[in-house]
């Protein structure tokens, strides 16, 4: 049996008929305090980062599916669509994701890294090189998180080592091209060893 890496939300509980262990740790503790000493990741945490995991995810299959669709080639649309765009080519997750993260411009911000042009100076870069990338490495950290029994206190973005020892060179090099590990980490929500 694989421990959870995650502390459980209050109505998993309930739906696993451990109601008393709900109430005692409501009663004595708090959900934070708990997760500290048993090594757990508070559950929005990781709530957060498997939304944007399976945001990243939908985004590929939308992606997908605009090269795919010769009618609907993608410099038409953004990489990101609207909320009403991925709804109306029948995306219905992709547009509650969409939405749940604030909207397209919302979405953008997050998966913007600064890449520097033929000036040496940074611009901002969101294209689909990057969703790619930044799908693989949150592909990855939970991949070795799920591996894990506690305690682990934090989602962390794998290591350039472990990286190297993977033979993610390409990955590293973007990682690396974008503003680096502590640059990338943040905007998957994730630390950096």
């Amino acid at each position: 049996m694989t421990l959870p890496i995650y502390m459980p939300k209050f109505s998993h509980f309930d739906e696993n008929d451990r109601g008393d262990l709900k109430n005692a740790i409501a009663k004595h503790f708090k959900a934070n305090s708990i997760c500290d000493a048993a090594g757990l990741i508070p559950y929005k945490v990781w709530s957060k980062f498997e939304l944007q995991l399976a945001l990243l995810t939908e985004l590929s299959h939308f992606r997908g599916y605009l090269v795919n669709d010769r009618d609907k080639i993608l410099n038409r649309y953004s990489i990101i669509p609207t909320h009403s765009k991925a709804e109306s080519h029948q995306f219905t997750q992709l547009a509650y994701l969409i939405r749940l993260f604030g909207g397209r411009k919302k979405v953008e911000e997050m998966f913007t890294l600064p890449n520097s042009n033929s000036d040496g100076e940074d611009k901002p870069s969101h294209n689909a090189i990057n969703m790619d990338r930044f799908l693989e490495l949150a592909s990855l950290a939970k991949a070795s998180l799920l591996a894990k029994s506690p305690p682990v206190k934090e989602i962390a973005m794998p290591t350039k080592t472990d990286l190297l020892k993977a033979n993610h060179t390409e990955l590293v090099e973007w990682i690396e091209c974008s503003g680096g590990f502590g640059v990338v980490a943040e905007r998957l929500g994730m630390t950096t060893a």
